[in-house]
């Protein structure tokens, strides 16, 4: 488990909280006033990644007094893992930190059978991501298939915006992978009669609430980007399709761990 040396006490403001502290009635000894320097030299690190120590508008830098150095909580706790918060029933500050063991990399936000997990650890295989994932790729083929039949991207496009993520410089792929989500469906749709598209339209779908995935479904692991995909094989009276979607995780520098960078589907 990380932990802060000794030498370093760990103080909370209402501004590093994002909480109205202020609000509380505190005892007339409870406050004193103090004359400290703030240190806009140093940095905080974390498993020597440098902690973002910018929030609600300002830069929360530390402050020494009495030749001790106090640093902000909340950006150094959610850090390491954990969060913080101001408990105005107690009038306390609260710091949680959940333990992970080394079983391989996890992720910190689970999928939920419809959205991917996101937030894997610096270590996690990539036949890790691809085992969590597949109902939820299994719902994106689902839509994929949908909007080839009737036309409307809507919600495919709306799963793809919850699911990527911009990388630690604000880059997003949505944008480009939209395009080339509209440009797939309108070339299908314009080459095939909807009679056509419909049937093996259903049968992707089908396959992929039953996560029928075809064999060359796979995943490819490397230092900083997993790439998972799932592919499921359709057929209709007079033709056939392989359904599929290629997802990119990426490592994201700041906080060294995997993100859903990109989706494509085919």
């Amino acid at each position: 488990m990380k932990s802060l040396s000794k030498k370093v006490l760990l103080t909370t403001t209402a501004v590093s909280l994002a909480v109205a502290v202020g609000s509380v009635a505190y005892a007339g000894t409870a406050l004193k006033k103090i004359t400290a320097y703030q240190n806009t030299a140093l940095s905080i690190k974390v498993d020597g990644k440098t902690v973002s120590l910018y929030d609600s508008g300002e830069n929360l830098y530390p402050i020494t007094y009495n030749n001790r150095t106090y640093i902000p909580a909340a950006p150094v706790v959610k850090a390491m893992g954990g969060s913080a918060g101001f408990n105005a029933a107690s009038n306390s500050v609260d710091i949680s930190t959940v333990a992970k063991p080394n079983t391989g990399g996890d992720a910190t936000v689970a999928s939920d059978g419809t959205n991917l997990a996101q937030n894997y650890t610096a270590n996690s295989a990539a036949s890790k991501i691809f085992a969590d994932n597949k109902a939820a790729a299994a719902y994106g083929i689902r839509l994929f298939a949908a909007a080839l039949q009737n036309g409307d991207t809507a919600a495919v496009k709306a799963w793809m915006r919850k699911n990527i993520k911009k990388s630690e410089n604000g880059n997003d792929r949505y944008v480009d992978n939209a395009a080339d989500l509209d440009d797939q469906i309108s070339y299908l749709r314009k080459n095939y009669t909807d009679a056509e598209l419909g049937p093996i339209a259903n049968d992707a779908i089908n396959k992929a609430k039953s996560q029928t995935f075809n064999g060359d479904s796979s995943f490819e692991d490397y230092t900083y980007s997993k790439y998972v995909t799932y592919y499921v094989s359709a057929e209709s009276d007079d033709y056939s399709r392989r359904f599929g979607v290629y997802i990119t995780y990426s490592l994201n520098d700041d906080t060294n761990k995997f993100y859903v960078s990109s989706i494509t589907f085919y």
